[in-house]
C-alpha cells in the first residue's frame, strides 16, 4: 500500500504548494480567525475540490468544539439560495392570505425552520467551506454576495473552493441584473480577506 508522503509526492507541484499552504495555514489557525482570512481557490476541477475539501474538513474537526465549521456543496448552497431568495419572498405573501391550507401553512414553517438554520450556519459560524462553487441563477449570486458580506463584516474566514478560473466566475456573476458591480464587490471582500489559490 503507498503511503501518505509518496501519494503527496505524485499531485501536481501546485497542489502540494496548495496543501503546504493550508498546513501553515491551519497549523495558526488561532490567529487567522482573529484576522477573518480565508481563502479563494479556484480551477478546483472535483477531484482536486475533493481532496482539498476532505483536507480541510479533517484539519477544521481537530478544532471542534472550540472553532466551529460549517461545509456546504454548491448544489445544496444552491438550493437554500431559492428558498431564501426566491421561494420565501412568495411564502410570505401567501402567509398573508387568510384562507390559507394549515397543512401548507405547517409546510412553510417546516422549511423556514429549516432553511434559518442553514442560514445561521452560513452566516454566524466560525469557518466556513464552501465548495464547488458555479452560480448559474441570480438568485444564487445575491445570496452568495450577502453569505460574504455578512461574513465580512463580522470577520468571519470563508474558504471559497470553485472550479472556475477568475475570469469564468466573474462571468457567471454577470447572470445576475447588476452582475459587474456584484462581482467587484464580492471580489474585493475576498482579496482583502483571503489567500488565493490557482
Amino acid at each position: 500500500m503507498l503511503d501518505e508522503a509518496h501519494l503527496v509526492d505524485r499531485l501536481p507541484v501546485a497542489d502540494r504548494d496548495l496543501l503546504s499552504r493550508l498546513s501553515r495555514y491551519f497549523d495558526n489557525l488561532e490567529n487567522r480567525l482573529r484576522e477573518g482570512e480565508g481563502w479563494f481557490i479556484f480551477n478546483a476541477k472535483r477531484d482536486r475540490s475533493a481532496r482539498l475539501v476532505r483536507y480541510i474538513i479533517g484539519q477544521l474537526a481537530g478544532f471542534r468544539p472550540l472553532i466551529s465549521s460549517y461545509h456546504l456543496a454548491w448544489r445544496d448552497f444552491a438550493l437554500h439560495a431559492y428558498v431564501m431568495e426566491v421561494e420565501m419572498a412568495g411564502w410570505i405573501q401567501t402567509a398573508a392570505a387568510p384562507s390559507m391550507d394549515q397543512h401548507i401553512e405547517q409546510e412553510h414553517r417546516i422549511a423556514n425552520q429549516v432553511a434559518q438554520g442553514t442560514n445561521y450556519h452560513l452566516m454566524s459560524t466560525d469557518v466556513l467551506v464552501l465548495s464547488g462553487i458555479v452560480p448559474t441563477q441570480p438568485h444564487e449570486v445575491t445570496y452568495l454576495d450577502k453569505v460574504v458580506a455578512t461574513r465580512y463584516s463580522r470577520r468571519f474566514p470563508s474558504i471559497l473552493i470553485t472550479p472556475l478560473l477568475p475570469h469564468e466566475l466573474e462571468e457567471r456573476f454577470r447572470v445576475s441584473p447588476g452582475g459587474g458591480e456584484i462581482w467587484q464587490r464580492f471580489f474585493d471582500r475576498m482579496y482583502q480577506t483571503s489567500l488565493m489559490a490557482l
